[in-house]
């Protein structure tokens, strides 16, 4: 299929997702006893995704906030809407401070005692284009900042497989909104470097009320291909 067709199809196939009642594969029987950590975890997908884990018999679920007092928040809708208390937990992470991703994955390995899932969630969609540790805020955030958490806890990964014979998973949530900015990838000047060149804003700064979907769809093309390079590291 075409960019064009895909860029075309993008919105009415996102519509229909909106519907789809998808099941949920996993069991207590895959939970019981597991660590799993959510980013963004205090709205939406996270915050569901944190429901489902509590419930399923996870032993402990990392609700990964940039701000405390909403995280607070969300475990206690967590905690009264599923009857569980003292599974969830919140630790502070901002995925656009790259001091605070480091600071989050040291204490992950020193106050966790295994990690069976890291499930990426946290995103930027400014609706103009602002800077974030150096680079553009949905790049820094829903590319450098969300691929540089999982480098930093891929060798303690490897140590929970080797003491426990488990097999941690790593889940990045994403958005069809990447299928239809696919073509981009061809204007990438590789020469220049490719965080170079996607982080200037004579290039690819947009305007008018497709801003936010167009730079998010461009970011998450781009994560994707470092995604496809770091499932083979």
């Amino acid at each position: 299929m075409s960019s064009k067709k895909s860029s075309e199809l993008a919105p009415l196939t996102l519509f229909r997702y909106q519907y789809s009642s998808l099941p949920i594969t996993l069991s207590s029987a895959d939970c019981a006893g597991k660590v799993f950590i959510i980013t963004g975890a205090n709205s939406g997908l996270g915050f569901e995704c944190v429901k489902h884990l509590v419930t399923l018999g996870c032993k402990r679920v990392v609700m990964a906030v940039r701000s405390q007092k909403r995280g607070l928040d969300a475990l206690a809708l967590v905690e009264s809407g599923t009857g569980v208390k003292g599974v969830a937990e919140i630790w502070e992470l901002n995925v656009g401070n790259f001091d605070s991703v480091k600071r989050f994955a040291t204490k992950v390995e020193k106050d966790l005692e295994r990690v069976d899932g890291l499930i990426n969630n946290a995103a930027a969609a400014d609706g103009s284009w602002s800077i974030v540790e150096g680079m553009e805020s949905s790049i820094a955030v829903n590319v450098v900042g969300m691929i540089l958490l999982t480098v930093l806890l891929m060798p303690y990964l490897r140590k929970c497989v080797k003491k426990f014979g488990c097999t941690p998973r790593v889940s990045f949530l994403t958005s069809g909104l990447a299928w239809g900015r696919r073509s981009d990838l061809a204007k990438i000047d590789k020469d220049r470097g490719i965080l170079n060149d996607v982080n200037d804003p004579a290039k690819w700064s947009v305007d008018g009320p497709l801003v936010m979907p167009r730079r998010l769809g461009f970011g998450l093309v781009v994560r994707h291909q470092l995604i496809r390079c770091l499932s083979m590291w």
